[in-house]
């Protein structure tokens, strides 16, 4: 499984690189894909929930 996260501020072009991603993917149904609009709404999204380890002070 993968965890996906895109972020642009051309909504268009975030659901293209959706459609892209699903299109290449083996298995379209094993990813999760976040789409935000902006860093700062990348940003305040929980980093835990990408696994970027700052759940437990690290980084």
């Amino acid at each position: 499984m993968y965890k996906i996260a895109i972020c642009d501020d051309d909504k268009k072009y975030v659901d293209f690189l959706e459609q892209i991603i699903c299109q290449v993917s083996e298995k379209p149904q094993d990813n999760i894909i976040y789409k935000f609009y902006s860093g700062e709404e990348f940003l305040e999204n929980p980093a835990s929930s990408f696994g970027f380890g700052y759940e437990n002070g690290e980084g």
